[in-house]
């Protein structure tokens, strides 16, 4: 698939330093949105099933790809609008930083992209440190 292929190339630039404080605020750039989040690594793929839901995206995809000594997971999204999201989480072990970047392809979509984060955001915050919790809307 093309897309895939293409998005290869996009990993994350920092999967060899460190993280830094998690931020509150998404980064838009032309090469997608980037955000340092908190939360558990083991908590990934429980936060994109909701935070996508509520972004109105369905995940197609998800796979765990080469992070180094971090934790990388690569995640296939698609929007009610039939457009394509890539998301991608890194977390390194022992760490509470997750670094995410959000690509709408083919162009981008900013407003999108940060929406996504904020909702995996949102659903990492509420799991953190705990095995289940409420979905809030």
């Amino acid at each position: 698939m093309p897309v895939c292929i293409a998005w290869v190339g996009l990993l994350l630039s920092a999967a060899g330093s460190g993280c830094a404080a998690p931020e509150t605020l998404a980064k838009t750039t032309d090469s997608g949105t980037r955000a340092v989040l908190a939360g558990d690594a083991d908590d990934l793929d429980a936060a994109v099933e909701v935070g996508a839901g509520q972004a109105e995206c369905v995940i197609v995809r998800a796979q765990d790809v080469e992070g180094g000594d971090r934790r990388v997971r690569r995640f296939e999204l698609r929007h009610v609008s039939g457009r394509t999201v890539m998301l991608e989480l890194g977390i390194a072990p022992g760490d509470s930083a997750v670094e995410a970047r959000c690509v709408a392809l083919p162009l981008g979509d900013g407003p999108l992209e940060r929406l996504i984060i904020e909702r995996v955001r949102r659903r990492l915050e509420d799991l953190r440190g705990r095995e289940w919790a409420p979905i809030r809307e």
